[in-house]
């Protein structure tokens, strides 16, 4: 048996013994992946006569409602405006990757910050009489990078 047809056979006994390891890990990706996708949003930005001028996405980092998103989708980074006047922006839940997305809530710009392309955003009303008070929504926890050691 030639070098290269040993060091092929070799090869291939080691990727069959990792795959089990493998299927492990992609189980656990779909896990953190269900998790991620409930705490995303989709964000529409609106001019001041409600006519839709772009969208994004967001996360939320806060169960009372505040979420993140950067300022390019609510806003023009060159001017440093809000598209809407009054800080208001849609916000649709991702309830699954394949299903269209539907705007459910209303939110505010609480913060933004055009060099930084960020922007922070709170629910402030339901478009579906949902009590915003009352609901918690999924989140994505910010954590430090220390706690991975």
């Amino acid at each position: 048996m030639g070098r290269h047809v040993r060091f092929n056979l070799v090869t291939a006994l080691i990727m069959a013994l990792m795959l089990p390891g493998l299927a492990f890990g992609q189980q656990l990706s779909q896990a953190v992946s269900k998790k991620a996708v409930s705490a995303v949003v989709k964000v529409g930005a609106i001019d001041k006569a409600g006519k839709s001028v772009g969208f994004g996405s967001g996360t939320f980092i806060d169960a009372r409602g505040y979420l993140i998103t950067n300022f390019h989708v609510i806003g023009d980074t060159k001017s440093g405006r809000i598209h809407n006047p009054k800080n208001i922006a849609l916000i649709g839940m991702v309830r699954s990757p394949r299903e269209a997305i539907k705007y459910e809530w209303h939110g505010r710009v609480v913060r933004a910050d055009p060099r930084l392309d960020l922007a922070l955003i709170r629910i402030v009303k339901s478009t579906t009489g949902v009590d915003v008070a009352a609901h918690k929504f999924p989140i994505l926890p910010v954590m430090s990078t220390k706690l991975l050691n």
